[in-house]
């Protein structure tokens, strides 16, 4: 497609057919333009922007323009899409040829198998495009898989330059060290150098060709720290011999200043991972992995370094792209994570479903807590639940035939006559009191959170019993007070406040 920029288009010219990625910086869309040919539009937010056009996007456009590489993507095109309204923001969009695929959606796809021709190609046009870059004095800063744009002709672009910068080796300016994905960040960025040069897309590029033999990130921290303890327990430990200005990069105050010490080991980590793709041990491919992920920056492969090793020139060759068989499905990681994301709803929506139609017991209190099943007072026991898969059932509790009823709320039950008559305890304790066990209520009954209203205070007189007299045998009967043989009180009128 032609470079063309007499401006910015409208909008208009363009119809979106779906999404395609999503991240930080906006959405991308893949389109269709008037003219019939499908493109890439990449929709930047400015929505929440205060002070203008936002600064990154303005390099990333700066960059791209400039820039003209088979292995680096182009922008073709602006297209703007004005609502017309005093102070509404505009869409503004970047447009790109559209790419089939990127290399993390291929990675992710198990459908998808990649022979050593095949990954020989891919990372031989990454190489060409970092080695265009960096002789422009220009970081990429964000290398990733995601990051790896193909095409069904097999070409392969480096894209998203959004964190991307021009940079002079000589400088002695200060470069911020929040950059690069953590997965894919070099030591000295998570150490907090401030300077640093064309190492750290490199480093990038080994931490790729690892991922497509291993088929997943070699490095996975969940912070900085996790991933430097990760990185040194697979590239060996830092050392004033190998890396003696490893030191200088801590500058952040939480960096830890020591470290456990581990031997390298990352050929031996990496060499079982090719008889898992069904691939030979390739003892050049490991050695070209080794010198990219080497601690020390100024000892790091270059680029040009990396396309002069003779991995490359070793059978099988680097597959020409327009050898490399089309896939039919389109790979993006955006898709490929989505597709994941709705398998994974399919199949806890399906464990539900299944854990609903699951046959119950016969017992309406089947799930209850035990201490939540309802009490049956007396007469036959009800009968058994019902167990699954023709287990036998579990009996549920029950309470005895002759166990009292528990009281209710400060009134007699029918057992206090006879607790009172053999001594105990009366049933009666005054209103507002709660049953025990003695009353027949089960075990935990007071533990129970409900509200309690204060209420009037009993009445304390002593009421006559059936056999006469102040005292007898019955001990008053039910409605006598612990306090018998004392002077009866004076009646006091109380007044609830409810």
């Amino acid at each position: 497609m032609d470079r063309i920029f007499p401006g910015c288009s409208n909008f208009a010219d363009y119809h979106l057919i779906n999404q395609v990625g999503e991240g930080t910086f906006g959405e991308v869309h893949k389109g269709e333009s008037k003219s019939g040919e499908v493109v890439a539009l990449k929709r930047l937010r400015i929505e929440k922007e205060t002070e203008g056009f936002p600064i990154t996007a303005i390099r990333e456009i700066k960059l791209l323009k400039q820039l003209q590489h088979p292995n680096v993507v182009s922008l073709v095109d602006m297209a703007v899409k004005s609502y017309g309204r005093t102070g509404a923001a505009s869409e503004v969009y970047m447009v790109f040829p559209y790419m089939e695929h990127d290399l993390s959606g291929l990675i992710d796809n198990p459908s998808v198998h990649m022979d050593m021709g095949q990954i020989k190609s891919y990372s031989q046009q990454l190489f060409k495009g970092l080695e265009y870059l960096h002789r422009h004095y220009i970081l990429h800063r964000d290398l990733k898989c995601a990051n790896l744009l193909i095409n069904n002709r097999g070409v392969l672009m480096i894209a998203d330059f959004g964190l991307a910068r021009p940079y002079d080796p000589n400088s002695t300016s200060k470069m911020t060290s929040l950059v690069v994905t953590r997965w894919y960040r070099p030591p000295e960025l998570l150490l907090g150098a401030y300077h640093y040069g064309s190492a750290i897309d490199l480093w990038g590029a080994g931490c790729i060709l690892g991922e497509m033999i291993k088929r997943k990130a070699l490095f996975q921290g969940n912070s900085d720290t996790e991933q430097l303890t990760t990185i040194f327990s697979v590239c060996g430990s830092p050392n004033d011999i190998d890396w003696p200005e490893w030191r200088d990069c801590m500058t952040r105050p939480e960096t830890i200043r020591e470290f456990p010490q581990h031997p390298r080991q990352l050929k031996e980590t990496l060499r079982p991972f090719f008889e898992q793709c069904r691939f030979a041990p390739d003892d050049l491919m490991l050695d070209l992995i080794n010198q990219l992920l080497v601690l020390r920056p100024e000892s790091r492969l270059t680029a040009t370094g990396a396309l002069e090793h003779p991995w490359f020139i070793q059978p099988p060759l680097p597959t020409p792209p327009e050898k490399i068989p089309p896939i039919q499905q389109d790979c993006h990681e955006y898709e490929v994570r989505k597709a994941k994301g709705e398998a994974a709803a399919a199949a806890a929506a399906a464990a539900a479903a299944a854990v609903a139609n699951e046959p119950r017991g016969r017992h309406p209190h089947y799930h209850m807590h035990p201490q939540q099943q309802p009490h049956y007072h007396g007469g036959a026991p009800p009968p058994s639940r019902a167990g699954h898969g023709g287990q036998p059932g579990i009996p549920l509790p029950t309470r005895p035939a002759n166990a009292p009823i528990p009281v209710s709320r400060g009134f007699p039950s029918a057992s206090g006559s006879a607790a009172a008559s053999r001594g105990g305890a009366p049933a009666n304790r005054g209103y507002g009191a709660r049953p025990t066990e003695h009353d027949g209520a089960e075990p935990g009954w007071e533990n129970r959170q409900e509200r309690d209203y204060p209420l009037e205070a009993p009445d304390r007189r002593v009421r006559p019993s059936a056999g006469g007299g102040g005292g007898g045998g019955a001990a008053g009967g039910p409605y006598r007070s612990a306090d018998a043989g004392r002077e009866p009180a004076r009646r006091v009128e109380h007044r609830s406040r409810y």
